[in-house]
């Protein structure tokens, strides 16, 4: 099975050069982090994309937006409505949420996860903000959307887990 060889693969990384492997419960929870920052990140980025292509369909770019032109992406990011925003504020709450839900549920660790997949997605949602135009509102409400978003899926994740458990 391919999780058995990541762990043994995980496990070869992990041992001190004596070759004497590290505490079992510090690498468990260093397996466990890992695994819940990694898929809940990947997994909040691809609904992101997602919804932002359904966004893009809905009004898709004339023909003077030609590859990675930047000046012409610009342009047409220019011309997007409000509810344009709201919409890609909207992917963005949404996949901060299931990010953080999956790495506290994956990690079974406190909030940490969450919040720390939520603020790899927000370091990658301004990067994307200082490449394009966008309304004051908006770049105020990117930080608090993931922040916010991310510290939900953790509250979310423990109901659930409370829930399974009783």
């Amino acid at each position: 099975m391919a999780g058995d060889r990541v762990n043994r693969h995980f496990d070869s990384l992990c041992e001190r050069p004596d070759n004497a492997p590290m505490n079992d419960k510090l690498h468990q929870r260093i397996r466990s982090l890992a695994v819940g920052l990694t898929v809940g990140v990947c997994a909040g980025a691809l609904v992101m994309v997602g919804i932002q292509l359904l966004l893009v369909t809905a009004q898709p770019p004339d023909q003077s937006l030609s590859g990675l032109n930047s000046e012409s992406f610009r342009n047409y990011v220019r011309a997007w409505p409000d509810w344009m925003f709201l919409i890609l504020l909207l992917s963005y709450a949404i996949g901060s949420l299931l990010s953080g839900w999956l790495a506290m549920r994956l990690s079974r660790q406190h909030p940490y996860p969450a919040v720390l997949a939520a603020v790899v997605l927000m370091v990658a949602g301004f990067v994307n903000l200082s490449r394009m135009p966008h309304p004051f509102w908006f770049a105020l409400g990117t930080g608090l959307i993931f922040i916010l978003s991310g510290w939900l899926g953790s509250r979310w994740a423990q109901q659930t887990r409370s829930k399974v458990s009783d």
